[in-house]
């Protein structure tokens, strides 16, 4: 059973929710959002109550801005004659309490421990870079990232500076998005290879089709056995188009793969070799991206990083 449906609500709150979630399905992202919502059965019925309370009370402060009247929430024909940018207004207020670390990290652990003991994670390396500078004051951030690449590049007299970095920078600047190999091959992105990995893991991870870097870092690393590794909820996946909570009875999470009508005409092809060159090769326009084990943790320091790549 959907853990929104068993959260402890008063009536007014069930009634203001339902009827306001029941309209926001219809307008822009909220489809997408509102289904994983109602189909979240791993989030913490505590947290998830405080969740939805948190984002009644934004909805509720954008009506009164706008002049509604106090009961605008379960009134369908008010939500339904708002504007589109009142809609605009929602899916903003709804990703900035998904944004508040007190919703984050509410899921359940998950019910397998990932295979090889080792996870995976991506970070667009411009991204990466700008917080080496904005966070660690590390002027020389691309050349950083070139040590982390190829240690052996690391000058004698910078060695232990560097290794003692590695234990006070975080991997991520929030909580990871992480995979895991299903494979007996240990490496996370075992499914990409050849000319076009890069596609292959944007596609499989679900990565926005809408930002592709032209360099991606991917991280291989080890976790402690303190660190708890969670199925990710709807507040985790906020408003991002290609996400989706866990299958029912799903012992972890999944990504949510680009849909065919991406893949198979091309236009992404094409945007990838625009961003992504030298790419010559044509892919296959057959290929169909598969759902990948998916969890959610907390941010982690450098020194659990065991490889890093750059495609």
């Amino acid at each position: 059973m959907a853990v929104y449906n068993k959260i402890a609500l008063t009536p007014d709150e069930r009634t203001d929710l339902d009827c306001l979630i029941a309209v926001w399905r219809e307008h822009g992202k909220g489809g997408d959002v509102v289904d994983n919502i109602l189909d979240d059965e791993r989030f913490r019925e505590g947290p998830m109550r405080d969740f939805m309370r948190a984002f009644l009370l934004k909805v509720k402060d954008i009506l009164l801005t706008l002049g509604q009247p106090p009961d605008a929430c379960r009134r369908r024909d008010v939500l339904k004659g708002l504007p589109d940018v009142f809609w605009s207004m929602i899916e903003t207020s709804y990703k900035i309490v998904c944004q508040d670390t007190a919703h984050v990290l509410k899921g359940e652990k998950l019910r397998v421990n990932p295979r090889h003991g080792l996870l995976g994670t991506s970070y667009p390396r411009q991204a990466f870079e700008n917080r080496l500078k904005a966070e660690f004051g590390i002027n020389e951030n691309a050349r950083f990232v070139d040590w982390l690449l190829d240690e052996s590049l690391v000058p004698a007299k910078d060695k232990a500076k560097f290794q003692y970095a590695k234990t006070k920078i975080w991997m991520t600047r929030f909580a990871a998005f992480a995979t895991w190999a299903t494979s007996t091959d240990p490496d996370p992105f075992w499914f990409a290879d050849g000319e076009w990995r890069g596609y292959k893991i944007h596609v499989e991870l679900g990565l926005d089709p809408g930002r592709i870097s032209r360099q991606i870092l991917l991280f291989v690393y080890s976790f402690p056995p303190t660190l708890a590794l969670l199925f990710p909820t709807c507040a985790d996946g906020a408003v991002f188009q290609w996400f989706k909570v866990a299958r029912f009875n799903a012992d972890h999470g999944y990504t949510r793969p680009w849909p065919y009508e991406l893949t198979h005409l091309g236009s992404h092809q094409s945007a990838f070799k625009r961003h992504r060159n030298p790419i010559t090769t044509a892919l296959d326009t057959s290929y169909r991206g598969s759902p990948r084990p998916e969890t959610v943790h907390d941010r982690i320091e450098l020194s659990h990083v065991v490889k890093i790549t750059q495609i």
